[in-house]
């Protein structure tokens, strides 16, 4: 949907999508993009997350990153990757 000249629209219009509210108001657009559930991420919150996320925060509920850094032994933009530790025995 294009709106050329917001002027033209009358006094209040509201435009809503699953997570998107855009309201116009006197000429004035006002956008509110509501949180996503606990554990999921997106403009629709159609993404479930799927990282571990440091202190096991929650991920972003837009971009789905962990804005505080991925928990100890994960990497990767969504932290989702492990990391292999390896530790050696000294055995004499």
């Amino acid at each position: 949907m294009q709106i050329k000249d917001v002027n033209h629209l009358c006094q209040y219009t509201s435009i809503r999508f699953e997570k998107l509210i855009i309201n116009i108001h006197n000429g004035k657009i006002f956008i509110l993009l509501k949180e996503c559930t606990k554990g999921w991420y997106g403009l629709d919150c159609k993404k479930q997350f799927s990282g571990h996320c440091r202190d096991n925060n929650t991920c972003n509920h837009v971009t789905g990153l962990c804005d505080g850094g991925c928990a100890d032994g994960w990497k990767g933009v969504l932290c989702d990757k492990g990391i292999l530790k390896l530790s050696f025995l000294k055995i004499f």
